[in-house]
């Protein structure tokens, strides 16, 4: 808390509200790399001063907004069944029990066919 603080006051002295990498990680609470990776996806803003990165608080607040996510709304009311209740839905697929289990060397052949290398063109 106390470099969140810090880097606040460094912030506000400054003529410009452009961070460094090191202060705008603390504003964010997190890594430099985090940061950098971030930039370089393209999904924090920033401008280059020679060949230094610097970060705005704007560019730092809309990054933190764009992450924030609102719960989804709980329903209140269950779905309501599509049949009625005293018909058992139909079974789809074989019954448990009536699928053939492939001996061993039908197994084999199934997997080699399955994992095959593709032949090249």
């Amino acid at each position: 808390m106390m470099k969140f603080v810090k880097a606040l006051k460094m912030a506000s002295t400054l003529k410009s509200d452009l961070l460094t990498e090191q202060y705008a990680a603390v504003w964010l609470d997190t890594s430099i790399y985090t940061l950098r990776r971030e930039r370089k996806r393209g999904n924090i803003g920033f401008t280059m001063i020679g060949s230094r990165a610097r970060y705005s608080t704007a560019d730092l607040q809309a990054y933190v907004d764009s992450k924030s996510s609102t719960p989804c709304p709980k329903t209140v009311f269950k779905s309501e069944p599509t049949t009625s209740p005293g018909t058992k839905a139909p079974l789809f697929g074989k019954p448990l029990g009536m699928t053939p289990i492939p001996d061993k060397q039908s197994a084999y052949l199934l997997a080699q066919k399955t994992f095959k290398k593709p032949k090249s063109a």
